[in-house]
């Protein structure tokens, strides 16, 4: 009588070798490995978590061991691997702020109003490389943190006005509160008083 014995089938996955080291996070969220820097959720700043490394993966647990970020290993390219859900808000917003091109401009701009909109388009058009514009763009841009969306609107609708739609025209308006009067009261006549002198004391 003969006894038969089957192997079992193949895993699903092929095995992977994994290293594992543990870090503390540094204040810029991102942990070491192998020459590379892989992000984590910045809530995680000076806890420890451990890097379970693979040929292809860079897993991240944290103390309770969960998982809390996983990046595809690097090789080459650059040093830092981020995620940016993993950034604080301020990182984050500042990302996106780096990666604005002109269409993000203007949707920004249109988000604030019409006025704010149609100066930041003149901005961006005026440029032989729209390029160029982005700065000024911003800085425009920027203000409706300081002095509002309504401030802000009412500044680029007196600097196209002007004819003179430009970073520092609609900062100065803004600084001034010349934003604050309108252009129709700015183009009334010097009301009459007895201390004033009419046209006829100069024949």
């Amino acid at each position: 009588m003969y006894a038969y014995c089957y192997l079992a089938g193949f895993p699903p996955t092929q095995y992977e070798y994994a290293d594992y080291v543990t870090h503390r996070v540094p204040a810029n969220y991102h942990v070491e490995y192998d020459d590379y820097h892989y992000s984590v959720p910045h809530e995680l700043y000076k806890q420890l978590v451990t890097i379970r490394a693979t040929a292809r993966t860079i897993e991240i647990l944290n103390e309770n061991r969960e998982r809390v970020a996983l990046h595809q290993r690097r090789y080459t390219g650059p040093r830092y691997v981020t995620n940016i859900n993993h950034m604080p808000p301020h990182h984050r917003h500042q990302h996106r702020i780096n990666c604005l091109d002109g269409t993000g401009y203007r949707e920004w701009a249109k988000s604030i109003g019409e006025q704010t909109y149609a100066a930041i388009d003149y901005l961006l058009t005026s440029q032989v490389i729209e390029e160029q514009a982005f700065r000024a763009c911003l800085g425009i841009l920027r203000c409706a943190e300081k002095y509002g969306h309504g401030r802000l609107n009412a500044a680029c609708a007196k600097a196209i006005a002007m004819n003179s739609c430009t970073y520092s025209t609609i900062t100065t308006i803004l600084k001034n509160g010349q934003d604050k009067v309108s252009l129709a009261q700015k183009d009334l006549p010097t009301p009459l008083h007895e201390n004033l002198r009419g046209s006829a004391a100069y024949v």
